[in-house]
């Protein structure tokens, strides 16, 4: 259970395996995450869920894209959960609308993805449904090789102020391998 305090300014982070690296990312990576987590308010907290550079908190979180990431993004203001994928500082590809976040109700979200120097793939899966990375996102996965960031799992969020959600990771999962 992570609890985010009164303040959208506030980015409360678990990066795992204890702030470790994840690995230096290589072509012909491959990675998966998998988690079941819910929120006790779906338009008063946002998180960023799966693979980021940085492995650290960063004031106002969700104003700013971390440099390179795969991650699931539900905006604070917002209940849709979206795939965004952004590599050397380059545009974000986000995807459409994966889930819809629903107070105190789990979801179910995954994703898979190979980087490489020629074609980059993945797929994102939202309660079920699996959703094809788009081509601009296999654009950005290819793009994180341009300058191989260290890489974090990590699950951050943020609340909106007076409201002190909760964010509830009841199981997570993640690898990578070459």
């Amino acid at each position: 259970l992570i609890t985010a305090p009164s303040d959208t300014d506030f980015d409360t982070t678990l990066d795992y395996p204890g702030r470790v690296p994840v690995a230096t990312i290589v072509s012909g990576l491959w990675a998966f995450f998998a988690c079941c987590v819910q929120v006790s308010n779906a338009t008063g907290m946002g998180f960023r869920l799966g693979l980021t550079t940085g492995g650290a908190a960063q004031a106002l979180p969700f104003t700013t894209d971390y440099t390179d990431e795969i991650v699931f993004s539900k905006a604070i203001a917002s209940a849709a959960v979206l795939g965004k994928v952004r590599g050397n500082t380059g545009t974000v590809a986000d995807s459409g609308t994966l889930a819809t976040a629903v107070a105190n109700t789990e979801m179910e979200l995954a994703f898979w993805c190979q980087l490489s120097s020629g074609t980059s793939t993945g797929s994102f899966w939202a309660d079920g449904t699996e959703t094809a990375f788009s081509s601009a996102q296999a654009t950005a996965l290819t793009d994180i090789l341009t300058s191989p960031p260290v890489m974090f799992w990590s699950l951050h969020c943020t609340g909106v102020t007076a409201t002190n959600p909760t964010m509830t990771v009841t199981s997570a999962i993640s690898g990578i391998s070459a």
